[in-house]
């Protein structure tokens, strides 16, 4: 009768002995295997193991990076039944590294605190094969927001930098302080080549599941992006290089899944390429999307400076995208003679719980009004909707033209369905103010030859009360004899840390330097103790959370804008701009931010008589002007205010036919030369 019980308690008992020889085993240092590691070194074994050079389940860091360095050809890492917790491990050449399955490397906690450092670092390597079915690299994302971390989105499970003939297999990288896998330029600029990602899963990544800043020949496919939370843009895959040389060639996404991210699935920004760069040529295959909290896909192509966009090819093929929140597609800046974008075969579903403005398909034009809109094609595509609206929207000012937009379109909503072919005809209908109003040049102003309107220059003013952000320009007038001090302030957007930006000084005749700022209390302060007689240009490039506006100048001073105007932020007040003798037609383009940030605008003459205004500005909205008198030069105005809807915050202002110059006080105008 006792034997039963007694046979439990023996199970039992060899049980607990067992299970405590395994976590003794788990939890003790492994020692280097010195004849393993000689063999290796005289070249007797193609394959080692890396646990041959030890491991110590409290930091198996040079473990592994010896193992790493070995002469072998072959490395496996071994599952230890317990994570590699390791430091920054770099990759080397000529090698083929499996990892097997249930293996995990994992960061060292508290380890990682420079903002660039990375899990696995592959830098100017050749002919290197990366496999890990059913292994897992982990980092600590939750850590490197909060102290003593500095808040960085440069902290890559896998960076991989300028490398060529690269195979990385089956792994799953997660929980990164910024990408699960990083392709970047290396030594002198290098490009990836040949680069093949397959059957890899990035999960809950800070920025993006994958970046992909310049790639030659790459091939991603069978991956899964998903939960990319943390910091911005938060995609699932971003192609955005970062200088206009960076190369985005022959790359192909073929049968991937990007769900649950809180950024867009699919993102193209290509703002820093231009006309001179190497043709892009990006491929989506068979890709899907699901449960992303900002576009399916967004492809981002207008030059961030104004200039003509870079040229190429992007395609959608058999794509299907589940668009829950924004637009499914939404296609920036591209012009009609630029990049082509094409969608075939495509499928995007668009959920709703209530009316939008924002349709499946959505265009926005370049933001320069002299430019046109187009070179898209949308063949044999379907849009499943739950609300009756016009499928495809445009934003973009009356006078820009909409051109090279074709293919065909199914549209299924609630009670109906309806077949469109996109020809003249189509978009005529569903746009039919578009390049209606005649196109006004922009004003050749140079600024170097710019004068005054006011002879007394000595009086301080209270500078231009107006914040900008991320990039700002100034003319401020100089006399040989008086130095000039201004003091800017700088605010977050949001609760983000203001950075201190790069102030730079370019004098009358062209010479360029920097300033540095004396912090007095919330102001930075800015000195010229010699200037010359004339315009200055101050120039400040600052990053897009941050915010500046000059609180006070001992000269006069006025903003200068570029290519795409002025950008505001939160702007309340009155701008004053002058109209050249000669000028009778001229306009201004005055732009809110999506569906949400308005303003308000008034533009008055030079009398101060209401010429023209609008409430809720959100889309561009032009100001055309004509004038009877054009013999003289005048200042005109416009004022900003907060709208009756929505939220005042980001406006963008452009002048054509008239200078891009503003100030904030009538009598300190800056006008072009007499000679001009």
């Amino acid at each position: 009768m006792l034997f039963p019980y007694r046979a439990k308690i023996l199970s039992l008992v060899v049980i607990v002995l067992v299970s405590f020889a395994q976590w003794t085993i788990a939890n003790e240092r492994v020692p280097r295997n010195m004849n393993a590691i000689s063999d290796v070194e005289a070249g007797r074994v193609e394959t080692a193991r890396a646990s041959w050079w030890g491991f110590d389940p409290a930091d198996a860091t040079k473990s592994m990076q010896a193992a790493m360095n070995c002469r072998a050809k072959r490395i496996v890492v071994e599952d230890m039944g317990q994570p590699w917790i390791v430091t920054t491990i770099h990759l080397p050449s000529e090698k083929e590294i499996i990892f097997e399955p249930g293996t995990i490397v994992e960061a060292k906690r508290g380890a990682f605190r420079g903002k660039g450092d990375c899990l696995f670092q592959a830098r100017g390597c050749e002919n290197l094969t990366v496999r890990g079915t059913g292994a897992t690299f982990r980092m600590h994302k939750s850590d490197y927001h909060k102290p003593p971390y500095e808040l960085a989105e440069w902290r890559h499970t896998l960076s991989i930098r300028g490398c060529e003939n690269m195979l990385i297999e089956g792994l799953s990288l997660s929980e990164s302080g910024g990408d699960g896998i990083y392709l970047g330029a290396g030594p002198d600029g290098a490009t990836n080549s040949n680069v093949t990602i397959r059957n890899v899963v990035c999960d809950g990544n800070n920025r993006q599941g994958i970046s992909v800043i310049t790639a030659e020949n790459l091939l991603i496919e069978d991956c899964v992006f998903r939960n990319t939370q943390g910091t911005a843009p938060q995609s699932g895959i971003d192609f955005e290089p970062n200088h206009s040389e960076e190369r985005l060639v022959n790359c192909v996404l073929r049968n991937c899944c990007s769900e649950n991210n809180a950024g867009h699935a699919y993102h193209i920004y290509l703002g820093y390429m231009n006309e001179q760069s190497p043709p892009v040529s990006i491929r989506f295959e068979n890709c899907t999307s699901r449960g992303c909290q900002r576009y399916s896909t967004s492809v981002g192509v207008a030059n961030r400076d104004g200039g003509h966009t870079v040229r190429g090819k992007i395609e959608y093929v058999g794509c299907r995208f589940e668009a829950d929140v924004l637009a499914g597609v939404y296609i920036r800046g591209n012009e009609a003679d630029g990049c082509r974008v094409r969608f075939a075969d495509c499928e995007v579903i668009r959920r709703d719980e209530k009316e939008t403005r924002l349709a499946p398909i959505t265009i926005e034009a370049p933001k320069r009004p002299d430019l046109d809109v187009g070179n898209i094609e949308i063949s044999n595509c379907i849009i499943q909707d739950t609300l009756v609206r016009q499928p495809i929207a445009l934003i973009a000012s009356p006078m820009t033209g909409l051109r090279n937009v074709t293919g065909s379109l199914t549209v299924k909503s609630p009670g109906k369905e309806h077949s469109y072919t996109l020809d003249a005809a189509q978009l005529d209908e569903w746009f039919p103010s578009q390049g209606l109003a005649a196109r006004i040049p922009r004003f050749a102003f140079d600024w170097k030859k710019a004068r005054l309107t006011v002879t007394d220059v000595s009086a301080a003013n209270k500078g231009t009360t107006f914040r900008l952000r991320g990039d700002a320009t100034w003319l401020v007038w100089g006399e040989a004899d008086r130095p000039i001090k201004f003091a800017a302030r700088l605010e977050p957007v949001g609760r983000h840390t203001p950075t201190t930006g790069v102030m730079s000084l370019t004098t009358p005749d062209g010479e360029t330097t920097k300033l540095s700022p004396k912090v007095e209390g919330e102001q930075h302060v800015y000195c010229l103790t010699q200037p010359k007689t004339g315009p200055h240009r101050l120039h400040w490039q600052g990053d897009s959370k941050t915010t500046i506006r000059l609180v006070q100048c001992s000269a006069p001073v006025a903003i200068l804008g570029g290519p795409l105007g002025i950008n505001l932020f939160q702007p309340s007040g009155t701008l004053y701009f002058p109209v050249p003798d000669g000028v009778q037609r001229f306009a201004l383009q005055i732009t809110g931010q999506g569906t949400a940030e308005t303003v308000k605008a008034i533009v008055r003459d030079a009398s101060g008589r209401v010429v023209d205004q609008e409430d809720s500005i959100s889309t561009p909205r032009v100001f055309i002007m004509e004038r009877n008198k054009a013999a003289r030069m005048e200042i005109w105005s416009v004022t900003l205010d907060r709208a009756s809807k929505g939220v005042l915050e980001d406006v963008s202002i452009q002048t054509l036919g008239v200078p891009p110059i503003f100030s904030t006080m009538p009598g300190e105008a800056f006008v072009p030369s007499l000679l001009e």
